[in-house]
């Protein structure tokens, strides 16, 4: 099991467009236990490239350490010194649901049009994902 339960973010998607300093604080669950943390929405978007495209390897810094276990059938998270044994599916799913109340926290903290900062997100070569078509799957259609 991992769940990660967002408790906040500083900042609206412009601030979260240039990276660090943003800032999303969450709680990391699994059966190992819980960790309080924060790191930065770029973090979250490549660890999901991670899941989604089932590799350990990301071709920018992650911030988070993923190692296939031997026999293929899980992976190891770590996670400021935290250990998390999942799945790729299990942890893109966690993401997913994780990810939608990221974007909606954004949204309430960035006045006027997102769409701006999104596209430019996308554009910054930081993430495999496609990030208009990821918030559209996640939170929905209204693009202001």
């Amino acid at each position: 099991m991992v769940e990660f339960d967002l408790r906040g973010v500083a900042g609206g998607w412009e601030q979260a467009r240039y990276g660090p300093p943003d800032q999303v604080d969450y709680v990391l669950r699994a059966d190992e236990g819980a960790l309080e943390s924060y790191d930065s929405v770029h973090s979250f978007l490549k660890l999901y490239d991670l899941a989604r495209l089932k590799t350990p390897d990301h071709p920018r810094f992650l911030g988070f350490g993923v190692r296939e276990d031997p026999g293929g059938d899980s992976i190891t998270v770590e996670v400021h010194g935290m250990r998390v044994r999942t799945t790729y599916p299990e942890l893109e799913s966690a993401l997913a649901a994780f990810l939608a109340e990221v974007f909606e926290a954004l949204d309430d903290q960035t006045p006027g049009d997102r769409r701006e900062h999104v596209e430019a997100l996308d554009d910054s070569d930081e993430v495999v994902a496609e990030l208009p078509e990821l918030y559209d799957r996640l939170v929905g259609t209204d693009s202001s």
